[in-house]
């Protein structure tokens, strides 16, 4: 079966749903920012430090292209991931897309949480705010449907289920 690409603005819970997804269908699990960072040997956020997003985001094209030939897949792309039309094409051509969205304050909860996203370390609510709104619509044109993300993982997988399954 195609692989499964999970997009939304951090904090919406891709890594989260996609392991739930994933172990349901008998499916590998792929967070992308997890499989750069095992391939470049640091963290998303040392990335950023050291070499540059332009950088980063060269990266993740090359892994976008890497796992859109995998099958059998659960891939939570990166939050900046299908903000590039070239990633979403090649991601759109061989999986399905699933935007999980979430309102914005509940996302902002979430992600101050963590230390581990650059943008949301280094930017105040109304950046973050900024981010949010140039980045829905760009994944709502890439993915093939969406849901809200605002439940648990189980249901959010149930509902993904759903959708992507025959009767």
């Amino acid at each position: 079966m195609k692989s499964i690409v999970l997009c939304g603005f951090m904090g919406c819970g891709k890594s989260t749903v996609g392991k739930v997804l994933a172990r349901r269908m008998g499916f590998d699990f792929v967070d992308m920012d997890s499989y750069i960072e095992r391939r470049e040997g640091m963290s998303v956020a040392e990335i950023f430090a050291a070499k540059g997003e332009k950088y980063f985001r060269s990266v993740e094209s090359a892994v976008c292209a890497e796992l859109s030939r995998r099958l059998n897949t659960v891939i939570a792309a990166g939050g900046g991931a299908l903000v590039s039309h070239k990633n979403a094409c090649i991601l759109k051509g061989s999986c399905i897309i699933i935007l999980l969205e979430a309102p914005f304050a509940l996302l902002v909860q979430r992600i101050r949480k963590s230390t581990s996203r650059p943008l949301a370390v280094s930017s105040s609510d109304e950046q973050l705010l900024s981010l949010y709104q140039k980045r829905l619509p760009v994944y709502r044109n890439a993915a093939d449907f969406s849901l809200e993300a605002t439940g648990t993982p189980e249901d959010i997988a149930h509902q993904i289920l759903e959708r992507i399954e025959p009767e």
